[in-house]
């Protein structure tokens, strides 16, 4: 029996015996706990694990994308996890142009709930997931491998990061000489960022010299944004 067919018969098990005061209770509790250890399968922390929990709770959501969500299984979350995460891929992977308005809304729905959403000026007639979507249009896919940086202090560039999953390190960058002709790169790690955390916005408005570097602590997944001209004509 799968996860979904055993969770289909506790709910009809549960409103069979609702008139029984002692095992409506038993049954109150065996749900709560079936349901805590089946959203376990859930833990964890990237933007992608946010958007499947997010759907779990609110199914009208998969409306908006059923590319996807017809082949999200809830009893196969590794699965679920692998789909949602290609399709991210591939869809920052097109131009703006050619994603299609199901694809736009399953990329907003994935950033619309990070504080990086927040960062923007909305007009009051401008709902949050509308803001989403032009933002997340014209952002695109990156993968970056541990230890590898995705900038370095004292550089000039345009870009902003938005972190899918993984950890980015912010380090400031110092040079201690051993011994003449040696010399040891160390890094102060300044902050540790996590999934739904962004970095580098500044970088689209100004010219300025990146204040550290940031580095990858581990295997991480990106929403990258390069030029400050998509913003600020959409």
């Amino acid at each position: 029996m799968s996860l979904m067919e055993e969770w289909t018969l506790v709910v009809k098990t549960r409103n069979l015996h609702l008139a029984n005061p002692l095992v409506s209770r038993h049954l109150e509790t065996f749900v709560k706990k079936f349901k805590a250890a089946y959203m376990q399968k859930f833990d964890g922390k990237t933007l992608y694990l946010d958007l499947l929990r997010r759907i779990h709770a609110e199914p009208t959501l998969a409306d908006e994308f059923p590319f996807v969500s017809d082949r999200l299984a809830w009893d196969q979350p590794a699965s679920s996890l692998s789909i949602t995460r290609a399709e991210t891929r591939r869809i920052l992977s097109l131009p703006p142009a050619e994603r299609s308005p199901f694809e736009t809304s399953f990329m907003a729905r994935l950033l619309e709930l990070t504080a990086f959403v927040d960062k923007f000026d909305r007009p009051a007639h401008v709902d949050k997931v509308t803001l989403a979507r032009g933002i997340a249009r014209f952002a695109k896919f990156l993968t970056v491998q541990k230890d590898k940086f995705l900038f370095r202090q004292g550089k000039i560039e345009s870009r902003a990061f938005l972190i899918l999953r993984g950890n980015v390190n912010i380090v400031n960058e110092d040079v201690n000489t051993l011994q003449p002709g040696l010399a040891l790169k160390q890094y102060d790690v300044l902050a540790t960022l996590s999934a739904g955390d962004s970095f580098g916005e500044l970088s689209l408005v100004t010219r300025l010299q990146r204040s550290a570097s940031a580095l990858a602590a581990c295997e991480v997944d990106l929403m990258l944004w390069s030029s400050a001209q998509n913003f600020s004509q959409h």
